[in-house]
């Protein structure tokens, strides 16, 4: 299977000696650190580059999709309260099985341990 991703042009990460700089969509730059050598410094900003591309395109595409599903249930005449609740529960479920098919385990609570230590709450704006 091949992917058609194109990630988005910002950020960019670059190197100036052996420091890592992000340049945000905005303009402003925040400092990545120093790496031990000029060709340490390449290998993380471009690892930094790309995982914050895609972090990006990630947000993106579910944003897009929620606006999507939250049309498509207001035409259904759903309650916006429970189109609120479908949406965060199907998240939330979403996130279950992301991480049960991530992990190959012998321990049956580890899935639940993993997602409980990667759910953040405070990602939520209330």
């Amino acid at each position: 299977m091949v992917l058609q991703i194109r990630l988005p042009d910002k950020p960019k990460v670059v190197v100036r000696g052996k420091e890592v700089f992000i340049i945000m969509e905005e303009g402003f730059e925040i400092y990545g650190g120093e790496e031990k050598s000029y060709r340490e410094a390449v290998r993380l900003a471009y690892e930094l580059e790309v995982e914050l591309k895609a972090v990006d395109y990630v947000k993106q595409h579910l944003l897009d999709f929620i606006e999507e599903m939250r049309e498509y249930l207001t035409t259904k005449q759903i309650d916006e309260r429970l189109i609120d609740s479908i949406i965060d529960d199907g998240h939330f479920f979403a996130r279950i099985e992301y991480f049960k098919s991530r992990r190959k385990t012998q321990d049956p609570d580890s899935t639940l341990k993993v997602f409980n230590e990667n759910t953040h709450t405070d990602y939520f704006i209330v």
